[in-house]
Formats: structure tokens, sequence, C-alpha cells
């Protein structure tokens, strides 16, 4: 239960970023390939994984900032 509870807040996380993310400057551009995930419905004690890619098509240095669940 405590890896799944982890790895929900680990989702949220992600979840979330895409709002809290800021360019450091106009040439910085930030791309999320498939801003939401949705694992279905899932059993107690099965594991989970996805990852979210997150990319600068800019030229300029993209700042990630205040990260939180909601």
């Amino acid at each position: 239960m405590t890896k799944f509870l982890h790895l929900f807040i680990l989702l949220l996380f992600a979840l979330t970023a895409y709002g809290q993310i800021g360019p450091l400057s106009e040439n910085a551009k930030i791309q999320i390939d498939n801003e939401k995930y949705d694992f279905g419905d899932i059993s107690n004690g099965t594991k989970l994984e996805h990852t979210f890619k997150i990319t600068n098509t800019g030229t300029d240095t993209l700042k990630i900032y205040k990260v939180k669940s909601s």
C-alpha cells in the first residue's frame, strides 16, 4: 500500500507540474506529451508506472519550479 501511495503522489506531482512551469525567458518553450494518464481501475497492491515526457522546444533554459500535488 505504501508503494502505491508513493506512486500516486508522484503521479499527482507530474500531472500538476504543467500548471507550475514557466519559461525563464521568452525563448524557452515547454512541450508535454500526453499531459494526463488514467490508470483505470486497479487492484490494491498493483505496481503502477508511467513516464511523462517533458521537452524544452525553445532555445533558452526552461525553469521548472513549485511542483506540487493537487
